[in-house]
Formats: C-alpha cells, structure tokens, sequence
C-alpha cells in the first residue's frame, strides 16, 4: 500500500500526479515553446526527486524548502534561458 492507503486510492493519486504533469507538458508541447517544456521538466523532476525522502521517512519537513526550491530553481532558469536567447 501507497502511504497507508488502498491500492484504489494509490491508483487514483498516482493518476492524479501523472495528469499533473501531463496536461502542463502537452500544453507547452502543443504552443511549441522549449523554454517552458525544460521549466516544466524541471519543476517536476525537483518535486518527485523530494518526494523519494518524504515518502520514505514519513516527514513533510523539506515541504516549504522543496517549494521555494522549485520555484526559484524555475525563475532562475527562465531568466537564464531568456538571457542566453537574446545574446
């Protein structure tokens, strides 16, 4: 079982979170905009890399830290691909 749950459950949260990153990744697909397909990556592989030790210890410590994290890791990327885009 998925974090105490039934397999029903976890196979509702697991299609949840593959939804999650499939709707924002066809969109950037279907626009044709790469910046926002590798931010999207990104923001994804942050998350999912954070969420192995939060599963595993049963802690939502790192929570607040994963997310600013996230999020300046995507601003900062954004701003650097814009960068090198225009030079």
């Amino acid at each position: 079982m998925w974090m105490g749950v039934g397999s029903r459950q976890s196979i509702m949260y697991l299609t949840f979170a593959v939804l999650g990153f499939v709707i924002p990744f066809g969109i950037s697909l279907a626009i044709g905009n790469e910046q926002v397909q590798n931010i999207v990556l990104l923001v994804y592989i942050i998350q999912w890399v954070a969420f192995i030790p939060a599963y595993v210890f049963q802690t939502e410590k790192f929570y607040d830290l994963t997310g600013s994290l996230t999020y300046i890791a995507a601003i900062s990327f954004a701003l650097y691909s814009t960068y090198r885009q225009s030079n």
